[in-house]
């Protein structure tokens, strides 16, 4: 209703309607009204009685403590944010939400603050990485996105295909080279095996095939993850037109001892040198 630019209206119906009973989509769609005509004094008055009604949800304190910080009323605004955090701080959600909320309402102090105090919390220094890390490369602060999605795989492994996904979109920017090569080489001094194949990758996919390769060769060749690595590379390295260079990973791969057990992977190399 009010798309049609009926807003007193609308803001009547939806009143009278939350007077009968709570209707969630009523109390959005007034909260929203309120929100984008600035009518904050309107906006507390109704999370407060939502709050009342819902003392086991998060968003009315957040909320609440937004609007009292838009009233300028910062003491009743940290206030419900402690309110919060104590009612609800034993779970990593309202950490997340903290986070968005404070860069939304650009209090890098508090912002700088909540992470370290839920990493401490917690005792996982990777947390809240990947929300730092988006937040970040959407205003293309590439040095902490990078630092971040880094730190994130840290504890997360698993996820090294996402991450090396998110590095490599960021090595669009040519102004993020020198950035992601400094992140990753800080990286390899504490965990080689995680790090450097996201490297050799960069150089990959930057057209430095000399330092691709030369990652590659300081990784160890012990396991079948190797082995599918350096297939993956030399087969990468002729789909690219480098030719002398993919027959070297190719002589590389079948001159290692644990390959040529490998009735597939001796194959694969010999078909990759035909």
């Amino acid at each position: 209703m009010e798309r049609r630019g009926e807003t007193e209206n609308a803001v009547s119906i939806y009143s009278d309607i939350l007077k009968k009973n709570h209707n969630q989509k009523a109390y959005i769609n007034l909260k929203k009204i309120y929100s984008r005509l600035e009518q904050y004094d309107e906006l507390a008055s109704l999370i407060i009685i939502y709050k009342k009604r819902f003392p086991q949800k998060t968003e009315p304190y957040l909320d609440l403590g937004e609007t009292y910080w838009k009233l300028k009323k910062e003491a009743l605004a940290r206030k419900e944010w402690s309110l919060a955090e104590e009612k609800f701080g034993t779970n990593i959600d309202v950490y997340k939400k903290f986070f968005y909320l404070f860069t939304n309402l650009g209090l890098s102090d508090d912002v700088q603050s909540v992470i370290l105090r839920t990493r401490k919390k917690f005792d996982d220094p990777s947390i809240l990485s990947m929300e730092i890390a988006n937040y970040h490369y959407s205003r293309k602060s590439f040095k902490i996105a990078v630092i971040e999605y880094l730190n994130y795989l840290s504890s997360h492994p698993v996820q090294i295909k996402m991450i090396t996904d998110r590095i490599l979109l960021i090595s669009d920017d040519k102004d993020a080279h020198e950035i992601i090569v400094n992140a990753l080489n800080n990286s390899i001094k504490v965990n080689d095996i995680l790090y450097r194949p996201l490297l050799a990758d960069f150089y990959f996919k930057t057209q430095h095939f000399d330092k691709a390769f030369s990652q590659h060769k300081a990784l160890n060749f012990s396991t079948e993850k190797d082995i599918n690595r350096w297939l993956e590379f030399a087969n990468g390295l002729r789909i690219e037109s480098q030719y002398d260079m993919a027959v070297s990973a190719y002589k590389t791969i079948l001159g290692e001892t644990n390959v040529q057990n490998s009735t597939k992977a001796v194959g694969q190399a010999l078909l990759g040198l035909g």
